[in-house]
């Protein structure tokens, strides 16, 4: 039975090439798209899904990651960030009709954003003074779990993935008059993994149209 043997030996094969490729598939599916300007800085040119990213030093920025995520039409939600402004959100690239706000979520802080975490693809928050490791460390199972996206404003212990903004000076103000048009910041991605090698660069934030651009 030379033909028989032979077309079970090809299945077998195509079996296990299935299984080398199915990892590498699974990745690119667990991704959440950003922007071109962001996608450099990230180890896998995306988010991670289930995976909390902390961001410092630039509201903006976190914007930015919520941009490409509602631009590929999935959900975001900002919970505890009353200054987020809709002007400067659109004005990023958020897809507004794809944000959902909770700007004063006061003592049900953590139970809003696991709600959130449980049906929207990324979470924009940012934490209390009150809310404890523990709480924080649930988030981040839960996001793990939910395969969403925790996106921290400020401090947050162990994320998988920080980005650090250390900007200049505003463009467009000159000896105390003028209009603000633009600035230029020097971010600066860490993490585990992947990530643990830095990457970096230099980016608007924001351009004179309120969007995120390079800075060459």
């Amino acid at each position: 039975m030379p033909i028989s043997r032979s077309a079970t030996e090809r299945h077998e094969e195509r079996t296990q090439l299935a299984r080398l490729i199915e990892p590498t598939s699974l990745a690119a599916d667990q991704l959440l798209p950003v922007l071109p300007p962001l996608a450099e800085l990230l180890p896998y040119g995306g988010l991670r899904r289930g995976t909390v990213v902390a961001v410092s030093g630039s509201l903006r920025l976190a914007l930015a990651l919520a941009a490409g995520t509602t631009q590929a039409g999935c959900w975001a939600a900002a919970v505890g960030v009353p200054e987020l402004g809709m002007v400067a959100a659109a004005e990023t690239g958020v897809v507004l009709q794809h944000l959902a706000l909770v700007p004063h979520p006061g003592r049900q802080w953590a139970r809003v954003v696991a709600t959130l975490l449980g049906g929207v693809d990324l979470v924009l928050a940012r934490s209390p003074a009150a809310a404890g490791q523990s709480v924080r460390h649930q988030l981040a199972t839960r996001a793990r779990e939910r395969g969403s996206v925790l996106v921290a404003l400020g401090a947050w212990p162990h994320p998988d993935l920080s980005l650090h903004v250390s900007g200049g000076p505003w463009t467009g103000v000159e000896a105390g008059t003028g209009r603000l048009l633009g600035r230029r910041a020097h971010v600066v991605t860490t993490g585990r993994g992947a990530a643990s090698r830095p990457h970096e660069a230099r980016l608007w934030l924001p351009f004179r149209d309120g969007t995120v651009q390079p800075a060459t």
